[in-house]
């Protein structure tokens, strides 16, 4: 059986930062705590009280000036960071679509064919930043037979990814030298995902 995750790629990937962001601060946090330990070691080992303090102010100051030219880098990385993190986000968020056409037309067989597929989500009018909760989905389509449809609604029951499937009009429609079963269908989209 295949399974769908309907689960924006955006989350995903802040996950993985969230816990590589949990590893690298325990990890330079172990890392300052030995440096202090062994800077501790050192100093009550080797510490010898010196009168000169002129060349204490001297080395001070190069230390400070040290430290603000690796703080600049740092802000310089830090801007760019965040430019690609914003950059990377407004593509990020938007739902992949295909995902649930696929699982729609996995559920198909041989008897039914799309018309329409129609996206219609509560927040935003546009279908491609939408947020894929609570968005309603409209099927429409043909059927060789009354029990080809209902046998499709019943497969889309049953895959989980949508709730409250309702068919809402079938009715028989001419179709070259015979006829075939018109339908539409209403339903939401499952924030479960899927049982499949």
């Amino acid at each position: 059986m295949k399974t769908h995750n309907l689960m924006p790629p955006f989350r995903m990937v802040k996950r993985r930062i969230r816990t590589a962001l949990r590893w690298w601060t325990l990890a330079g946090g172990l890392y300052a705590l030995l440096l202090v330990v062994t800077y501790a070691v050192f100093w009550a080992k080797f510490h010898q009280p010196r009168e000169d303090l002129a060349g204490q102010i001297q080395a001070v100051s190069s230390t400070i000036a040290q430290s603000r030219k690796a703080c600049d880098v740092q802000q310089r990385i830090l801007s760019a960071a965040l430019v690609e993190q914003a950059a990377n986000r407004s593509m990020g968020n938007q739902p992949d679509w295909s995902v649930l056409l696929t699982a729609l037309a996995d559920e198909l067989g041989d008897d039914i064919v799309f018309r329409t597929c129609r996206l219609e989500s509560p927040l935003s009018p546009n279908a491609a930043t939408a947020s894929p909760q609570g968005a309603r989905i409209q099927l429409s389509g043909l059927g060789r037979t009354q029990a080809a449809v209902s046998k499709f609604v019943f497969r889309l029951e049953e895959s989980g990814l949508l709730d409250q499937v309702k068919l809402l009009r079938a009715a028989r429609e001419s179709l070259g030298d015979g006829s075939a079963i018109a339908f539409v269908v209403d339903c939401n989209l499952s924030a479960r995902g899927g049982k499949k």
